[in-house]
Order: structure tokens, then C-alpha cells, then sequence
């Protein structure tokens, strides 16, 4: 079973977006009760993801290829339609280790975590 690995990381600033490119996409929920469907689509392509419940950092995640056409009905459906343009930076491996804090080693310096 696929599965979903949430991983956060604070940016200490904005000087790595001039590195990224960007892609513009659409996305939208269709249901976020417990079990999360999105539809999204990204330039020429569109998909359909089902997430399941979150355990821990992680959660089971299924994406499905989906034609355009469909896609774009069922965002028309969606309650919470966005669009946007992402950076693309790949993963956070691709930014300057200075640029990056992870957020569970500054919760722990807070004594949050």
C-alpha cells in the first residue's frame, strides 16, 4: 500500500524561490472526512487522490491518473477550488541545508516537542 510521509520544514527565508521553478495548478476537495479525495490538475494532466486517515506522519495515499475534461467538472463540484503556482524544488535535499530548519529539531529547542 502506498503511503504518504508528512514531512514539514521551516524556511528561514525566501531567497531559494528565485532557484525554483514554478508550475501553476488546480486543485480541489471533494470530501475531507476522515478519508480525504482531491482532485487536481497540473498543466496537461489531472488526477484523483484518496488519502486515508492519518496515523502519526502517515497516511495511505492512492493517485490516479484522470482525463482533463473530468477533472475540470469535478473542480467546478469542489467546495474549496484553488489555484496556484507551486515551487518546484524537487525536495528539500535540493535546497541549501541553511535554508532549512527542521521543524521537529526547532520544536524540540522550544521544548515543544
Amino acid at each position: 500500500m502506498p503511503l504518504e510521509i508528512e514531512r514539514k520544514f521551516l524556511v528561514i527565508n525566501d531567497s531559494w524561490r528565485n532557484r525554483a521553478p514554478g508550475a501553476r495548478f488546480s486543485q480541489g476537495y471533494l470530501t475531507n472526512t476522515g478519508v480525504t479525495v482531491r482532485v487536481r490538475r497540473a498543466g496537461s494532466r489531472a488526477y484523483l487522490t484518496v488519502k486515508g486517515p492519518q496515523r502519526g506522519i502517515c497516511r495511505s495515499e492512492f493517485e490516479y491518473a484522470i482525463p482533463v475534461d473530468e477533472a475540470e467538472e469535478m473542480l467546478r463540484s469542489s467546495t474549496t477550488p484553488t489555484s496556484r503556482l507551486r515551487a518546484r524544488t524537487g525536495s528539500a535535499r535540493s535546497l541549501p541545508r541553511s535554508l532549512l530548519q527542521k521543524l521537529g529539531a526547532r520544536r524540540r529547542a522550544q521544548g515543544l516537542a
